[in-house]
C-alpha cells in the first residue's frame, strides 16, 4: 500500500517529467521556424501545365545543408543546453535553460527528502526534549564535509548518477547534447537528399525533440532517441537526488536501522528492481542503510525508498535524552541536525549532515 510520502515522490518526478516535456516542446517549436526558413521553391519549368506551386524545399547542397545543421546548433540545441559559453555548469551555477531547469528539480527532490525526515522525526519523536535538541537551529556554522564510510552517494552538482561512471553532470548534459545535434544531422541528411518539403522536415524534427506519451516508430537512420536522451538524463538525475538525499539522512538518524526498496503498485515486472525489492538479509527488501541498493536502479525507475524504524524507539529517545541532559559530546552530535534549512544545505551540498555520525552509524550496525 503507497504512504503518503510515496505518493508525494511520485509526484515530485510527474511534474519534473512535465516540466522537461514543456521546455523540450518549446525546443522544438523554435527549430520548426528555422527550419522552415531555409525552404526555397524549387523552379517550375515552362511546360509544367499544372499551376501548383511546389512546396519549399531545403537545396541539396553540401554548403545548405551544413550551414542549417550550424544554425540549428548555436540557435537552439546548444543555447538549450549548454548555454552562451562552454559548459552548462559554473560549479553548482547552471547556464542554460535546461540545466537550470535540471537542478531546480534536484533541489526540489532534495526539499521532498528533507520533508519526509522531518516528518518521520515529528511522528516517531514524542520526547519535547530530544525533538528540540535535534531540529532547532543549532550549528549551523559550517558543515563538514563526509569522509570514508560517511561519504554520501550523491553531489547533485558534480557526480552523475551512478558514480562508477567517470563523468559528472556536466559532461552528461554535454553528451546529451551532442546526442542530439547528430541525430538532427542525420535527420536533415536524410530528407534533404530525397527532395522531403521543408514544411514536413520541420515536422519530423518536431516529433523528434517535443516528448509525446506515444513512442514514434520509423524506419529512417536517425532514430528519435533525441529527446528520450534529454528526459532520460533529467528524470534520472531528479529519481537519484532524492533517493540519495534520503539514503543520507537516515545515515544520520539514529531511529532509523534500514531502508526498505519497494516497487511502484501495478508496475511491470523488472529484471532489475524486483531482485531489489524482494532482496535484503530477509528477502523483504530491508537493507541496511549503508548497503541498499544503487538507487535508482535504472533510468526512469519509479521504485520508492522508506525508513524502517528501530524496535525500540522508546530506548534511542531515553539514551539520547539522558545524553543531552548530561551535556555530552554524544548529544552535541546531534543537535541541530534535523533542522530542516540545515539538513536542505547539507544534501544539496552533497555532505553528510554531522561530524561524528559515522560513529554512531557504525555502532547500530554491529
Amino acid at each position: 500500500m503507497a504512504t503518503a510520502g510515496d505518493v508525494q515522490w511520485l509526484q515530485v518526478q510527474r511534474d519534473a517529467d512535465g516540466a522537461f516535456v514543456d521546455s523540450l516542446t518549446r525546443m522544438g517549436d523554435e527549430t520548426r521556424q528555422i527550419v522552415q526558413r531555409y525552404g526555397q521553391i524549387p523552379p517550375v519549368s515552362d511546360d509544367d501545365e499544372t499551376g501548383t506551386v511546389p512546396a519549399p524545399v531545403i537545396p541539396d547542397t553540401r554548403t545548405k545543408r551544413d550551414e542549417l545543421k550550424a544554425d540549428l546548433w548555436q540557435s537552439v540545441v546548444k543555447p538549450y543546453f549548454i548555454g552562451p559559453g562552454d559548459a552548462p555548469l559554473d560549479g553548482g551555477a547552471p547556464l542554460s535553460p535546461y540545466t537550470t531547469l535540471l537542478v531546480g528539480e534536484i533541489e526540489k527532490s532534495v526539499q521532498w527528502a528533507v520533508d519526509q525526515n522531518a516528518a518521520f522525526l515529528a511522528k516517531t519523536v514524542t520526547d519535547p526534549v530530544v525533538l528540540n535538541w535535534i531540529t532547532s537551529p543549532g550549528r549551523l556554522d559550517g558543515i563538514p564535509p563526509g569522509d570514508g564510510d560517511r561519504q554520501p552517494w550523491y553531489d547533485p552538482y558534480h557526480l552523475f548518477v551512478h558514480p562508477e561512471t567517470p563523468y559528472r553532470l556536466s559532461d552528461n548534459v554535454w553528451r546529451t547534447a551532442e546526442d542530439v545535434r547528430s541525430r538532427i544531422d542525420l535527420l536533415l541528411d536524410y530528407h534533404i537528399s530525397r527532395g522531403t518539403a521543408a514544411v514536413d522536415i520541420a515536422e519530423e524534427l518536431v516529433r523528434f525533440l517535443q516528448p509525446g506519451e506515444v513512442p514514434i516508430l520509423t524506419r529512417t537512420p536517425y532514430g528519435v532517441e533525441g529527446n528520450y536522451s534529454a528526459r532520460r538524463l533529467a528524470r534520472t538525475e531528479v529519481t537519484a537526488a532524492g533517493g540519495r538525499a534520503f539514503v543520507n539522512a537516515a545515515l544520520a538518524n539514529p531511529w532509523v536501522e534500514g531502508i526498505k526498496w519497494s516497487r511502484t503498485a501495478g508496475g511491470a515486472a523488472c529484471p532489475i528492481c524486483d531482485p531489489h525489492a524482494n532482496g535484503g538479509p530477509n528477502g523483504d527488501g530491508v537493507y541496511e542503510v549503508r548497503s541498499v541498493p544503487l538507487y535508482p536502479g535504472h533510468p526512469h525507475c519509479m521504485c520508492t525508498l522508506s525508513p524502517v524504524v528501530v524496535q525500540d524507539v522508546a530506548a534511542v529517545t531515553a539514551r539520547l535524552r539522558a545524553e543531552i541532559e548530561a551535556g555530552s559530546a554524544e548529544a552535541e552530535r546531534y543537535r541541530g541536525i534535523f533542522n530542516s534549512d540545515w539538513l536542505l544545505r547539507a544534501l544539496l551540498a552533497g555532505w553528510l549532515v554531522y561530524q561524528g555520525i559515522r560513529d554512531e552509524t557504525e555502532n547500530r550496525s554491529n
